[in-house]
C-alpha cells in the first residue's frame, strides 16, 4: 500500500471515520460532517477524483494547503468550524462551483504553503466557475473586493456580518440571482445595485436602511425580498419594481428621484426653436430670415428654456401652418389617386 493511503487510513481509524474511506482512488464524495475533527491530514490532497467535500460542524482551525490539489472538486462545505485563516492554495480549485465558509469568523490573515502570511482575502477571483458563495456569520467588516471578480456568481450569502457599506463593485456581479444581506449594519446601498438585472431574491432584513437608491428600479427580474421587519414579500405580477419596494416598506431617495424626474422632463420637452427648425426642415439662420428676428437672437433662444411669449406664439403658428400644408398635400395626393382610379374605370 502506498504510504499516503496508509497514513490516511490510520488517521481515519483514529477519528472513527474509516467507513468513509473505502475506495480512496475512486472517491468522489466525502462527507465528514459533525465528527468533531480538529484537523485534516495533508494526504487529503491525494483524493484527486473528489468532487464534493463536506466538513460541516467540526472544530477545524485550519485546512491543509494540499487541498489545492483537488482540481476536480466542485463543492466545498466548511460551514461552522473554527477557521481563522485559509491556505492560499484554495484559489487553485478552478472547478469549484459552491464554497461555504459560513460561521468561520475569518480574519484577514491567510497563509501559503511556504508559510508566508498574506494580509488580505485569498485570491478567490481565480475560482472562475464559482456559482455559489456563502460567508454568513463570518465576522466580515468589509466587503472582500475579490468577490466582485467572481463574474459567474449566481448566489451570494452575506447574512449576519458587520458590513456597514457595500462597494460600487457589487454591480459587477451581473449574473447574481440571489443576494442575502440581512443582519448587517447597512445604512444605504450603492446605486450600482441597479446593475444586478438578473437578481430575483434580495434579503435586507435587520439593517438600519434609511432609504434605497432610485436605481433599484432597474432590478426588473426581482420576484421576492425581505424587508427590515424580516417579512418575506412577493412581487405582484403587474407591480413595478419601485411600487414593490414601497409596498415592502422601503423609502426611495426622494431628492435624487426628483432630480431624475426633472431631467427626464427636460429631455422630453424639446426646445421650441429646435423643434420648429426640425419640423420645417430649415436652419436657424433660415428661421431668422422667415421670422425677421436677428440670427443671434434665434441662436440664444435655441439654447434657453425661457424666451418671449410672442416668439412662442409665432413659432406655434409656423408649425400649425406646416401641419395644414402637409394635410392639404396628402389630401391632394389622395384626390389624384381617386381621380386616376375613376378614369381607369370609366
Amino acid at each position: 500500500m502506498e504510504q499516503w493511503k496508509e497514513n490516511l487510513r490510520k488517521w481515519a481509524i483514529e477519528n472513527r471515520v474509516e467507513d468513509r474511506f473505502k475506495d480512496l482512488e475512486n472517491l468522489t464524495l466525502l462527507d465528514l460532517s459533525k465528527q468533531e475533527l480538529l484537523e485534516l491530514p495533508p494526504e487529503i490532497g491525494n483524493l484527486i477524483n473528489l468532487q464534493e467535500l463536506n466538513l460541516i460542524d467540526n472544530k477545524l482551525k485550519t485546512i491543509p494547503s494540499e487541498i489545492g490539489n483537488l482540481h476536480n472538486l466542485k463543492i466545498l462545505n466548511l460551514y461552522y468550524n473554527k477557521l481563522k485563516d485559509l491556505p492560499l492554495e484554495i484559489c487553485y480549485l478552478e472547478n469549484l462551483q459552491e464554497l461555504d465558509l459560513s460561521g468561520s469568523f475569518l480574519s484577514k490573515r491567510f497563509i501559503s504553503r511556504t508559510g508566508h502570511i498574506y494580509s488580505s482575502f485569498p485570491p478567490i477571483e481565480n475560482l472562475k466557475n464559482l456559482r455559489e458563495l456563502s460567508l454568513e456569520e463570518s465576522g466580515l467588516e468589509d466587503f472582500p473586493s475579490e468577490i466582485s471578480k467572481l463574474t459567474n456568481l449566481e448566489i451570494l450569502f452575506l447574512n449576519w456580518n458587520f458590513l456597514k457599506k457595500l462597494p460600487p463593485e457589487i454591480g459587477k456581479l451581473l449574473k447574481l440571482e440571489k443576494l442575502t444581506l440581512g443582519g448587517n449594519q447597512l445604512k444605504k446601498l450603492p446605486p450600482e445595485i441597479g446593475n444586478l438585472k438578473n437578481l430575483k431574491f434580495l434579503s435586507l432584513e435587520d439593517n438600519p436602511l434609511k432609504e434605497l437608491p432610485l436605481e433599484v428600479e432597474y432590478l426588473s427580474n426581482l420576484e421576492m425580498l425581505t424587508n427590515t421587519k424580516d417579512e418575506l414579500i412577493q412581487r405582484n405580477k403587474y407591480e413595478s419594481v419601485i411600487e414593490f419596494f414601497l409596498r415592502a416598506g422601503f423609502k426611495i431617495e426622494k431628492k435624487k428621484r426628483q432630480i431624475m424626474k426633472e431631467a427626464n422632463t427636460e429631455q422630453s420637452e424639446e426646445n421650441l426653436v429646435k423643434k420648429t427648425c426640425r419640423e420645417l426642415g430649415i436652419t436657424q439662420k433660415e428661421l431668422a430670415q422667415i421670422t425677421g428676428f436677428k440670427e443671434q437672437t434665434i441662436r440664444n433662444w435655441s439654447s434657453s428654456k425661457e424666451f418671449p411669449e410672442y416668439s412662442k406664439a409665432f413659432f406655434a403658428i409656423l408649425l400649425e401652418n406646416k401641419k395644414y400644408k402637409d394635410a392639404l398635400f396628402h389630401f391632394n395626393q389622395f384626390s389624384n389617386i381617386i381621380n386616376s382610379v375613376k378614369s381607369n374605370i370609366l
